[in-house]
Formats: C-alpha cells, structure tokens, sequence
C-alpha cells in the first residue's frame, strides 16, 4: 500500500522476468485461431492449407497467420479439431474431404472427413477432430479439397459458431 497526494492507493504489479528454456511436462500448450478477414477461395481439384488469419490463443506462438502452419514445440499426444464453415455456389462439389495434414506428408493424414451430399448455394460446417502423437518441431496443416467445383471458407460471423476455428491441445506427454 503506498500513500499518494489523494490519499491510500491499492495495486499490485507482477512481472515474469525469466523463464525456463524447457516446456514442463504438465505446461498447457494451446492454438486457437479462426478466420476473422476475407473469405479464402479454394478452387477446385487442389488440396489446400486453410489460413486461419487470427489467432485468439497460441501459447508458445508456433502458429503462423501467413502460411496455416503449426508446429508443435513440444512432444506429446495433441487433440486436433477444427470448425470448418464452407459456402457453396450455385453447382455443389461432388466431393469435400478436410483433414490435418502433418509434416507435409501425404501418408501422415488425421481426421479425415469427406461427404458427398451437398446442395448447390448451401452452407455447411465439417467438424474433423483427431488424436495425434506428436515430436517438437513437427508441422501440422489443416487441409481441405473439393472435386468438380469451388468452394469458399468465409471469414467469421457474428457468433462462435459462425467462425471458421482450428483448435488444438496438449493432452498429456
């Protein structure tokens, strides 16, 4: 407690000055980002990386808002999951598959999720979830194709459950 000029003051300033240079094996690690500007066009027939373009929560900021990619700062088994929001034109895609792609790799591919039943000018959310054993410095990517037609990603709405979200969460070592 400090006296001022206008009387008795309460205040209490914490400051980290270091830290350790290891992660814990009981220290959270967390990504949370959604799709906040523009809508990301995914022309047809391509695999492409989602851009997730805000980050609300990254822990040990390994994610990047430029490229889409995460990479895990620490070994562990990690929930992936991911909302994804898609618009439809006016002819629907015979296919769309999401997943979460890690180190690039095409034969390392988790929650993978496909439908074909959609309707033209439709919105739709794809809920992909996946549990993954991870090494420090791997890279994981969330991944979406459509066959035969467009398709875009909208940036975010009013409400949580209007965003496009990718979350993803240490579960233990």
């Amino acid at each position: 407690v400090s006296q001022s000029r206008y009387g008795y003051e309460n205040w209490v300033s914490i400051e980290r000055v270091s830290g350790p240079a290891t992660i814990a094996a009981n220290e959270l690690v967390v990504l949370c980002a959604n799709r906040i500007t523009s809508n990301q066009t995914i022309a047809a027939d391509t695999e492409t990386t989602i851009i997730y373009n805000q980050k609300k929560i990254d822990s040990h900021s390994a994610y990047s808002t430029s490229t889409g990619i995460w990479t895990c700062p620490v070994a562990g088994t990690y929930k992936i999951s991911a909302n994804v929001r898609i618009i439809l034109g006016s002819t629907a895609p015979s296919t769309v598959g999401t997943y979460f792609q890690v180190d690039g790799n095409t034969s390392r591919l988790y929650g993978r999720w496909s439908s074909t039943d959609f309707a033209n000018s439709k919105n739709y959310t794809l809920n992909p979830m996946s549990i993954v054993k991870l090494n420090a410095g791997q890279t994981v990517q969330m991944r979406i194709t459509s066959s035969g037609q467009a398709l875009d990603v909208p940036a975010g709405g009013d409400t949580e459950s209007d965003v496009s979200s990718w979350y993803i969460q240490r579960l233990g070592f």
